[in-house]
């Protein structure tokens, strides 16, 4: 996490860094500069985009537990109700019950199982983009740029 706030205060540094410098300042870059102009562009804009993409795994996370404990909580109803079923069998009445707790039930697993899917992906992008952030600065600090300190 440490990590990850280092490459965000790195990020936001070398974007104010980028947006301070006007026309007539940019005309003054060496080539070198000029050429990698577009690695520190996409390197601030990832910065900002993992962050983002950080924050929405957060609440996808806490969208996930509370999806769990729903999804924990109909199939125990459900449990309840196949029990009161078997109790009373000769009844329509437990016999819906039953059926609309099991309805219930896999609705909620399956919507469970839907954010846990999504939270994956969110992974996965992070990942990559962390991959890539990496990569970038590793060329930046190849060419000579020199990053903010962490």
């Amino acid at each position: 996490m440490r990590s990850i706030f280092i490459v965000v205060i790195v990020v936001l540094g070398m974007g104010f860094k980028c947006l301070a410098q006007t026309a007539p300042e940019a005309a003054h870059l060496t080539p070198k500069q000029q050429e990698m102009q577009p690695v520190v562009q996409r390197f601030n804009e990832n910065g900002i985009k993992l962050k983002d993409l950080e924050k929405k795994l957060a609440d996808k996370n806490e969208e996930v537990k509370k999806a769990g404990k729903t999804a924990k909580s109909s199939a125990n109803d459900y449990g309840d109700a196949a029990n009161d079923l078997k109790n009373n069998a000769h009844e329509k009445k437990y016999s819906r019950r039953a059926h609309n707790a099991a309805e219930q039930a896999k609705k909620d697993a399956k919507n469970e199982k839907k954010l846990k899917g999504q939270a994956d992906d969110l992974e996965k992008d992070i990942k990559k983009l962390k991959k890539q952030i990496a990569k970038d600065e590793k060329k930046l600090k190849n060419e000579g740029i020199e990053l903010p300190p962490a």
